[in-house]
């Protein structure tokens, strides 16, 4: 199966099931799920070259939101994350949304 082929039956089952968004997710070195979210009309580029994060993401602890200076790693560079196009699966959920207050 040729790669276009089958990045058309992806997007064609994207869009038969409603979906405008995907979401890529990985695990970083801190075990924190990240993830990034690629709208269909530019599932093609990406579906190709996968999607580009910096390196220093790797290097993000739990407690503060910057590298850590021991990792070697910064915000120039970068790495990418090239999904598994075969492993897709769609995931019911409902659209929902609700207010809330804040309180000090």
């Amino acid at each position: 199966m040729t790669e276009n082929h089958t990045f058309e039956q992806v997007k064609k089952s994207l869009q038969d099931a409603g979906i405008y968004f995907v979401r890529i997710l990985w695990c970083d070195n801190a075990n924190i799920i990240r993830g990034k979210a690629v709208h269909l009309g530019m599932l093609s580029h990406y579906f190709e070259h996968g999607v580009g994060i910096s390196a220093g993401q790797e290097g993000i602890p739990v407690i503060y939101d910057a590298v850590v200076p021991e990792t070697g790693l910064g915000s120039v560079g970068e790495i990418r994350l090239v999904p598994d196009w075969c492993s897709l699966t769609p995931l019911p959920s409902t659209f929902r949304s609700l207010n809330c207050d804040i309180y000090r």
